[in-house]
């Protein structure tokens, strides 16, 4: 969905240099370009964790800030065919990492900036933009959405903006007053609809990672509120 998106407000601000000619966004924080290590504090640093085939003899090295268009274009195909045995994204999805074919609907510039999760919430750039998020001094780089203390400091993070996109996935799931004055009849019932509106908020497809609100809930039971009377939500 991201590739539709290029041309239009914020997203054409942050995009990177594709092979079709776009150019680099006006706003994109690229601190390091064209050095050969990403800045600790800019938009495009993400991509570092991955591989491609770029050192000798093309061996497997981290994207690099050089590696841009139009002479070094990474493509999301690159991304996924040499670093899907790591992050196994393709598991849960109709998708080989080493067919041709299917690398082939992929081979666009990969916009790793926009593309990307952020912070603790892990929360989507494209989700935060379309909730309106921007910091208090009015910027919507991707990179404030980082959960750092300076990004804190201007209303950046991931924290505010991701409890608000999984409350509004909370309502998805009873509309009406079970989303402001909750009643439930039994835990089961508080547990189930919990789960529900994890799925919402991030498991993707119905048809993929299907578990991934119980394993949030299970994984959660290690974070218990310090008061028994803490609410969900203020």
């Amino acid at each position: 969905m991201i590739q539709t998106e290029l041309s239009s407000d914020p997203f054409k601000e942050y995009r990177l240099a594709t092979a079709s000619g776009l150019s680099k966004g006006a706003l994109l924080l690229d601190l390091s370009w064209p050095q050969l290590t990403y800045a600790a504090v800019d938009d495009v640093q993400p991509r570092h964790i991955f591989k491609i085939p770029r050192g000798p003899q093309q061996s497997l090295i981290n994207i690099r800030p050089v590696d841009e268009c139009p002479s070094l274009c990474v493509s999301a195909a690159d991304i996924v065919h040499y670093n899907d045995g790591k992050y196994n994204w393709t598991d849960t999805a109709d998708f080989d990492a080493n067919d041709p074919a299917d690398l082939a609907t992929i081979s666009f510039a990969a916009q790793t900036p926009l593309a990307a999760s952020y912070g603790l919430m892990q929360e989507m750039y494209q989700v935060a933009a379309e909730l309106h998020w921007r910091t208090t001094d009015g910027r919507d780089n991707p990179s404030l959405l980082f959960d750092t203390p300076q990004n804190l400091a201007v209303g950046g993070g991931s924290m505010a903006v991701g409890t608000l996109e999984f409350y509004k996935r909370y309502r998805q799931c009873r509309p009406g007053d079970w989303a402001a004055d909750p009643n439930f009849v039994s835990s089961t019932a508080y547990h189930d609809m919990i789960i529900a509106a994890l799925n919402y908020y991030n498991h993707g497809p119905k048809n993929a990672n299907t578990n991934y609100g119980a394993d949030a809930w299970n994984f959660s039971q290690q974070f218990s509120p310090t008061h028994p009377l803490s609410k969900i939500f203020p």
